[in-house]
């Protein structure tokens, strides 16, 4: 069994969740997160390390249950738990809204959807006491439960679950399981752009070329869901077409040329085809269930060309129909 990270108790923290992704997914994940959750602060909380958890909702929807989770598995001890209405924001400034409302001197930013594994916090903030380290983000995978999500873990863009542990420097971080020193956050928020995801790379890149210390902490690790149902799974995908249009239209300024979508569809496939026949075998697939996840693969690249050719014709088609 490993030693519990050591932690000094002026390393105070908070930990911010959005409470937009649980309406898309499974609400017992956010159940099992939040009882994960409570047992590890307050494993830290005997170890005079405090903090505070924010959820940030949007008011304006009716009762979502946040209030009992809470109560349920964050009550019956001395962390402060503060829920901060941020309106119809979305994803991105939703993070946002709580990293401002935050007081820890580190801001960790959990989805409601992932499930934190055991030492996940303690792990994330050992990373602090590191001077060099200004972000630290934990190792985000797929459940490999059902085959459904066999087949998502081997072809979407979370690495599968690494056995690994330590502090490396890595390029592709997750803005679902990541933390920052606050005055760093406070300074350089997610941007504010018009897509559904890849701010948080964004934001990781521009911090990198000015020269943050930025490293993964492979031993906090939290599971993933695959999309939740069919509408999920065909939002999800037409959201990426949606984002690859925007995205082009805004790094270049210039019409989108219809070859981009076919270079981009077919990097797409290429490389979740290769992710699938590459390792089926490590998640415990054969070869027919390797056929069968990539039936699913070019159904999810399917609804990526579609996302992308309505937003070609109209963004509002997909932001106001598909959104997530």
């Amino acid at each position: 069994m490993l030693e519990p990270p050591v932690i000094s108790e002026a390393l105070d923290y908070s930990v911010v969740i959005e409470w937009e992704n649980v309406r898309l997914a499974d609400t017992s994940r956010a159940d099992e997160m939040f009882r994960r959750l409570g047992g590890q602060i307050r494993e830290l909380g005997s170890r005079d390390v405090r903090g505070e958890v924010i959820a940030v909702r949007d008011g304006h929807l009716p009762d979502d249950g946040l209030d009992r989770l809470l109560a349920r598995h964050l009550a019956d001890h001395a962390t402060p738990v503060r829920i901060v209405d941020a309106g119809g924001a979305p994803y991105y400034e939703k993070k946002n809204v709580g990293g401002r409302a935050a007081h820890g001197a580190i801001v960790v930013f959990l989805d409601s959807d992932v499930i934190p594994e055991e030492r996940w916090l303690a792990s994330l903030l050992a990373a602090f006491e590191r001077p060099d380290v200004d972000v630290a983000a934990g190792s985000t995978y797929v459940d490999t439960s059902t085959f459904y999500s066999k087949a998502f873990a081997l072809f979407w863009f979370f690495p599968l679950r690494d056995a690994e542990e330590g502090l490396v420097t890595a390029d592709v971080l997750f803005g679902n399981n990541i933390a920052f020193r606050r005055k760093l956050f406070l300074e350089n928020p997610f941007p504010s752009v018009e897509q559904f995801r890849g701010q948080c790379g964004m934001l990781i890149g521009d911090l990198r070329r000015r020269g943050a210390g930025i490293f993964l902490q492979r031993g906090s690790r939290c599971a993933h869901p695959p999309p939740n149902g069919l509408m999920h799974f065909v939002r999800r995908a037409m959201c990426d077409g949606h984002d690859n249009i925007i995205i082009w239209r805004r790094d270049t300024g210039t019409h989108v040329p219809w070859r981009h979508t076919y270079w981009a569809v077919r990097a797409w496939s290429q490389r979740f085809l290769s992710g699938i026949w590459s390792r089926y075998r490590d998640v415990g697939m054969t070869r027919a269930g390797a056929v069968g996840a990539t039936m699913v693969a070019l159904a999810y690249v399917a609804c990526v060309t579609a996302g992308d050719l309505l937003t070609r014709v109209d963004p509002r088609i997909v932001r106001r129909r598909f959104g997530i």
